[in-house]
């Protein structure tokens, strides 16, 4: 007995994945059919889901999803996995040196926090540390062998910084008028 004559409860036995997945489609399609009282008094539950009007979710909605995250996360892992083993080879090639402080470095790291050994930290341990030991001319031609799609990001990144250097030299040659009203004209 614990406080003033009540009994223990034993625990609850934790629902398994299936049990939480049936009661989260079940309490999110009640949820969605008392928007409309009238409708579902009528017995027009059907329309309104024909419609579109009334979502539902199958009783193995969260299941799917978990295994689709899932799978997505084992294959991004994956992909980090490669690329830090490509950083980690060009960093060799390029900066001997460099690489033996970075690997010492990682594992140190490795030895004191176990997340550390996550692929994705990996590639950011690697990819930063090729970052601060190469020129960026350099550093941009080996980003790019490794994941192609960071091109882009790098040309956009050359466009804001042209157009920075555009507005500060035209800053320069037309100075603004006080409160904000525009260029000075000749």
């Amino acid at each position: 007995m614990s406080r003033a004559g009540q009994q223990e409860r034993t625990p609850r036995t934790p629902k398994t994945a299936e049990q939480a997945s049936l009661d989260n489609a079940a309490r999110f399609n009640t949820r969605e059919l008392s928007r409309f009282p009238l409708w579902t008094g009528a017995g027009l539950e059907g329309e309104l889901r024909e419609l579109g009007v009334i979502r539902t979710r199958a009783p193995d909605h969260q299941l799917r999803l978990q295994a689709d995250l899932s799978d997505r996360l084992t294959a991004l892992r994956v992909q980090h996995a490669q690329d830090a083993e490509a950083y980690r080879l060009a960093l060799k090639a390029a900066d001997p040196e460099a690489y033996r402080e970075a690997l010492l470095s990682l594992r140190r790291m490795q030895t004191r926090f176990s997340s550390m050994r996550d692929p994705t930290k990996v590639c950011d341990h690697w990819h930063t540390r090729l970052r601060k030991a190469l020129p960026t001319e350099q550093w941009r031609r080996i980003e790019v062998q490794v994941r192609p799609e960071a091109a882009l990001a790098h040309q956009v990144t050359d466009d804001l910084d042209r157009r920075a250097v555009r507005r500060a030299q035209r800053a320069a040659t037309q100075p603004l008028l006080p409160f904000g009203r525009g260029p000075l004209r000749p």
